[in-house]
């Protein structure tokens, strides 16, 4: 398993901390409010993807960016930076507590927005999550027996 690469990126002028490993497709993961340590454990991600992890602005090692007043602003940074880091084409977007918030707001942005669509599958696992947008994500197991909808899925690690 491969370990994580640290570099900076300037994004209008913040510099923020971005935690990459693998290859292959790209994966982001929108960390949580409390959470800026312990990314070893999203490595097994990387064996067969591009496991991706950007440290908010105000965060960890990220510069502090005075800009940032809402959630909002938060998803106009991300815009530049997936810009920056080529990320073009449909991409898997996690996030975890407020990183599910950001990460649910940024796909929203991307569905009015002139951006990339989202993807209409990912699969998950034992769940596989599908849909357009911008209408909202069908969940359900591989095994076809339950579905719900959902506008955005959040995990807060919590069972």
């Amino acid at each position: 398993m491969s370990a994580f690469t640290k570099r900076a990126v300037v994004v209008d002028g913040v510099r923020v901390e971005v935690l990459e490993a693998g290859r292959g497709e790209p994966i982001i993961y929108f960390h949580g409010a409390g959470t800026t340590s312990g990314f070893q454990d999203l490595l097994p991600l990387s064996r067969f993807r591009r496991l991706i992890v950007p440290i908010h602005p105000g965060f960890g090692a990220s510069d502090d960016d005075a800009g940032i007043n809402s959630m909002l602003d938060y998803v106009v940074h991300y815009n530049a930076l997936f810009d920056q880091l080529d990320l073009s084409n449909p991409v898997d977007l996690v996030g975890h507590s407020l990183g599910g918030w950001m990460a649910g707001l940024f796909t929203v942005h991307r569905g009015i927005g002139n951006l990339p669509p989202i993807k209409k599958e990912i699969d998950l696992g034992e769940i596989v999550l599908s849909g357009s947008n911008p209408s909202p994500f069908l969940m359900r197991s591989k095994s076809g027996k339950s579905s719900s909808e959902t506008h955005a899925v959040e995990t807060d690690g919590a069972d």
